[in-house]
Formats: structure tokens, sequence, C-alpha cells
């Protein structure tokens, strides 16, 4: 099957004999889901869904492996989302909405179309041009920190 384990892989239950990597080593009680997929697998990792400790078997929401609803073998919990995921889907729909709403309310109210019912259409023109004069900006803060920096260290000190 597609997510079948590697050959010859150590602990995988490979049907070679040989070992690929010799420096893997797979966590104790895990084990690579069966070829074919199934619940019923014959290893003793047992199903994703049980409370296991972290031991998949490739079948758990809806047959995608490595997506449960238990601990991942790094004992993180794969059901939630960490805060960073919960950040950037926050800011993709603020932005989503932003634009859509913004599209719709200049459409309804300034009758206009395409691109002109984009929301703030000539600040986000200008932004390029923003962010370059900040960047001319921090480069000469950054250049006269250095400076200053250079010009202390050549100063020279009497010997006593």
């Amino acid at each position: 099957g597609p997510f079948s384990p590697p050959p010859q892989v150590q602990g995988g239950g490979g049907s070679g004999s040989g070992i690929v990597n010799p420096g893997f080593r797979l966590p104790p009680g895990y084990s690579y889901p069966s070829a074919g997929g199934s619940s019923s697998s014959s290893s003793s990792a047992g199903s994703a869904g049980d409370g296991d400790g972290g031991q998949h078997d490739g079948t758990s929401s809806g047959g995608v492996y490595g997506a449960s609803s238990t601990t991942s073998v790094t004992g993180e919990d794969t059901e939630h989302l960490t805060t960073g995921w919960w950040f950037v889907c926050v800011v993709l729909t603020t932005i989503g909405l932003y634009i859509g709403i913004g599209c719709v309310y200049n459409m309804r109210t300034r009758h206009v179309s395409g691109m002109d019912a984009f929301p703030h259409l000539s600040f986000w023109r200008e932004v390029p041009a923003l962010v370059r004069d900040g960047c001319y900006v921090s480069q000469s803060i950054c250049n006269r920190i250095l400076a200053m920096m250079w010009c202390k260290r050549m100063q020279y000190q009497e010997v006593s």
C-alpha cells in the first residue's frame, strides 16, 4: 500500500534482513502500520484511538496516516492545533474577511467593480514604497550605531 513501511528498516518489520540506517531506532512500543492499512494489525501496536500512548496503525481519521485523535510518538496531542497554527488560522481568516467584506461593501456603496472594489486600494499600492523607505531608515540607523561602536573601539588609551 502507499503507507507501507520502508523495506529493511530496523524494528519496522521489513522483509529484508539488512538495515538501511543503523542509527535509526523506532521509539519503544511503536511499529509501522501493516501494509494493507487495516485496523486489525497483527502487531502489538493497537489502534490509534484507544489511548495507547501514541501508537499508530495508520487508519484513524479516515485512513490518513499520521493524523490521529490521540497523542503522537513525541507525546503531542495531535487532535488540537498548537498556538502557532491557531494564530496562522486567525490571521488568514481575518485577512479573508477584510478583503471579502471590503469588496462587497465597496461594490454596493460605491458601485465599483474589479480591482477598484478592493478595500483601501490606494494604501495597498503605496505599501511597497513605504516598506522600502522603512528599510532605508533602518539601515541608516544601524550604520550610525555600528560607526559609533567602531569609533569607540579605535580610540587608544594610554598605557601607564
